[in-house]
């Protein structure tokens, strides 16, 4: 065995090994393009594990004319020449997308995907072997990292992965590199066809793959492989992570609110798909879940809820988490409205929970001395100075409403976008306090202040304090 041969073997064995990827006995299925990456898989598995059956298959999307035409006919005639079994297909990606209503690339995986079942069937097998490399490997990290990716995302291209279709997908050169997938080729002579579109920087990982690593590599030649080492560690801690929600899986708030972050986000995650159907919540979503948990933890006991996209909220409710369809109010339904004209000391808010004290002493430092009676019942929440000399003495308090706008940051800005901004939960919304001066939305509790009333502290002149009290929760 010749050198070049040697390290493709070597790896793949390394993989086989570790992942447990194919049994050198049994039969797989290769996912032929007839690129060099592919090439390389369907020769190296034939000439290192003789006592492996494999089979081959290849997909025309369609989409490249005569480029993809010979593309298909250079896959047949190589594994003629390798006596390896082959089935074809030819596909009209582009109008399956149009008629779909999805994109070119997923609809285009849909139909391999879908192949690659038939043909496994066809063949009596159920490993489907792709010839992602390190190298691919390096650019889904990276691309991943910049996008903004949890765990399972920059632990890279899972060497093996059970599909919904029934089969197993596996990368048997997850470990090798493209340069040794090239040197060889070079040395066996073999030749191999290139898809135009990889050549051009249109693409997002083609950019990668041209730009991005040759620099790194400039920093590091082995920075693939050293990729590698770091995307085996990634994986294993991911697999700590996941047996360790596994055995901590609970919808109970007050058990939920002990786990260490890692493995209650990764419960969150578990608890949505188990209760939704559903396999993607975005990184925010289960931040914002596991805030209102350890909120929860601390005392505030009162219901939460975050809508979720798809119609899906998340609801803390009697102790207990659970993922349920949003449930759109009625005008009926809504939360009690109010209003009230704000007068010096406290306003009790009847139908909501708060309360509102104002205060208009001269010296905005001392703390007032009247609203010992709030004390029992209230805890303070959030407070505001406003400028006295910029109101025209009408102050209100009162529920949102609907086109609520205030003046912040030289734009006029609408309420219920701040409030969503700021992951206020949705059954908070109606009843937090808006003040007003007149019919204009100066203050938004614990959101947004108006331009005229930002700089009153260092102001000169009449100020006015306002502390805004919310009802004490039981534990």
């Amino acid at each position: 065995m010749d050198n070049k041969s040697r390290v493709i073997y070597e790896k793949i064995c390394e993989a086989n090994d570790r992942y447990s990827l194919f049994d050198e006995d049994g039969g797989v299925l290769v996912a032929l393009s007839g690129g060099a990456d592919s090439v390389t898989l369907l020769r190296a598995l034939r000439e290192f594990f003789p006592g492996l059956s494999v089979f081959a298959c290849h997909v025309n999307h369609q989409l490249r004319g005569k480029e993809s035409e010979r593309d298909r006919e250079f896959a047949r005639e190589l594994c003629r020449e390798q006596k390896v079994p082959i089935e074809v297909l030819d596909f009209d990606v582009a109008s399956f997308a149009r008629e779909s209503r999805t994109s070119t690339e997923t609809a285009a995986r849909k139909v391999r995907y879908d192949f690659f079942a038939e043909c496994c069937k066809k063949f009596g097998v159920s490993l489907t072997a792709t010839a992602h490399t390190a190298s691919d490997n390096a650019e889904t990290v990276l691309f991943n990292l910049t996008r903004g990716a949890s765990l399972p995302g920059i632990c890279g291209i899972p060497p093996k992965r059970y599909d919904n279709s029934g089969i197993t997908l596996i990368r048997p050169l997850i470990f090798v590199t493209r340069d040794e997938v090239e040197a060889y080729l070079a040395e066996k002579g073999q030749t191999f066809v290139t898809d135009s579109t990889n050549l051009e920087d249109d693409y997002t990982r083609n950019y990668f793959r041209h730009n991005v690593i040759p620099l790194l590599k400039n920093v590091n030649p082995s920075f693939e492989d050293t990729l590698k080492s770091e995307c085996i560690t990634f994986k294993d801690a991911q697999i700590f992570i996941e047996k360790t929600a596994n055995n901590s899986m609970t919808d109970d708030v007050r058990r939920l609110c002990k786990l260490d972050n890692c493995i209650l986000s990764e419960v969150i995650v578990r608890l949505y798909k188990q209760q939704t159907g559903k396999t993607l919540i975005e990184n925010v979503h289960v931040a914002k879940i596991a805030e209102l948990l350890r909120c929860f933890d601390k005392g505030e006991k009162r219901e939460y809820e975050v809508c979720l996209p798809g119609k899906i909220s998340a609801i803390i409710k009697d102790e207990k988490l659970y993922f349920a369809p949003t449930v759109r109010k009625s005008r009926c339904e809504e939360a009690v409205r109010y209003e009230k004209e704000l007068s010096a000391g406290i306003n009790i808010i009847e139908g909501s929970p708060y309360a509102v004290y104002l205060s208009e002493s001269p010296d905005i430092a001392v703390r007032p001395t009247d609203i010992s009676d709030l004390a029992d019942e209230y805890e303070l929440c959030d407070s505001v100075i406003l400028d006295g000399e910029k109101t025209d003495g009408r102050l209100t308090v009162r529920s949102r409403r609907g086109g609520d706008v205030i003046r912040s940051g030289g734009m006029n800005k609408k309420v219920k976008e701040i409030l969503s901004h700021k992951k206020i939960p949705v059954g908070e919304r109606d009843v937090l306090p808006i003040i007003c001066d007149g019919e204009n939305v100066i203050y938004v509790t614990g959101s947004a202040i108006c331009d005229l009333h930002r700089r009153a502290v260092s102001s000169e002149g009449k100020k006015l304090k306002i502390l805004i009290y919310r009802k004490r929760t039981t534990r």
